[in-house]
């Protein structure tokens, strides 16, 4: 009889050791509407957390150094299958990871893949104890996308913009879908800067602002004259000294220009 328990105890021994490596792989599906991911957890429910890679490790990055994270959802970590045809897409390492609400149960994250003009970005999330994994993307055949395609940038404490193309709030984990000017590309310019209410994000684009209240998707396009040169510090100063932010009857702010030339302007009215 000892033969057969020791054989029993062993088998434990090892599906133990094996759940500590457990793997789930998600198959995102791709947010189309402007989406509230601040769920509540419950008490039972199993916790987003991160683990950071290193060399020591046998998993490092191929292509973004060490700076990357795995992800768990309780103890089981978290892989994501980009092309839901092929099972080989698969990634568990992260080269950008931030909560997006103070529950923790929302995660903004970007794959660690450097094979194409910028890695897939996903929002993680915990919904009545079972996981969620949504990608922000949208096709765009712009004839600048090269150089305005950037990933994630911060706007001031507000948020982070992803690709023109969506503002992702970091403490009630909101995801906006940014009105584009034409529907077939994402927004042609840089983000300038944004209203005071941190409502509006204004983009330079070829000759002009182009303004976007994201929680609403109302846009306004505001013309800049034809010899202002084309470069920050002379922009920002024609902001400055002939535009200011304007309410429309919805409450909406918008950056116009104006000819109040005795205006004074502080400076706190325009924050990047």
């Amino acid at each position: 009889m000892k033969a057969p328990f020791s054989l029993i105890f062993l088998s434990f021994l090892f599906l133990g050791c094996k759940s500590n490596k457990m793997e789930v792989t998600y198959v995102p599906q791709v947010i189309s509407a402007n989406t509230d991911f601040n769920f509540h957890p419950k008490e039972r429910d199993a916790k987003l957390s991160l683990i950071k890679y290193s060399e020591k490790e046998n998993e490092p990055a191929a292509t973004a150094g060490d700076n990357t994270f795995g992800l768990k959802f309780g103890d089981t970590t978290v892989r994501i299958q980009l092309d839901n045809k092929d099972p080989e897409s698969t990634y568990k390492e992260f080269s950008f990871a931030k909560f997006i609400n103070t529950q923790k149960t929302a995660m903004l994250v970007q794959i660690a893949d450097q094979s194409g003009l910028v890695a897939p970005f996903f929002i993680v999330a915990v919904k009545d104890g079972q996981l969620q994994v949504q990608r922000l993307y949208r096709a765009s055949n712009g004839a600048l996308d090269k150089d305005i395609t950037r990933g994630v940038k911060a706007v001031g404490s507000s948020g982070f913009l992803i690709n023109n193309d969506y503002f992702v709030t970091n403490v009630n984990a909101k995801v906006y879908l940014i009105k584009r000017q034409n529907e077939e590309e994402r927004i042609q310019g840089d983000f300038f800067l944004q209203s005071s209410d941190r409502r509006t994000l204004v983009f330079l684009v070829p000759s002009a602002f182009y303004q976007v209240h994201y929680p609403t998707g109302e846009s306004f396009t505001q013309p800049l004259p034809a010899d202002l040169p084309m470069a920050n510090p002379a922009i920002y100063r024609w902001v400055q000294q002939n535009s200011s932010w304007i309410k429309n009857e919805q409450g909406v702010s918008f950056l116009k220009a104006t000819v109040d030339d005795n205006r004074v302007r502080s400076i706190d009215e325009f924050r990047k």
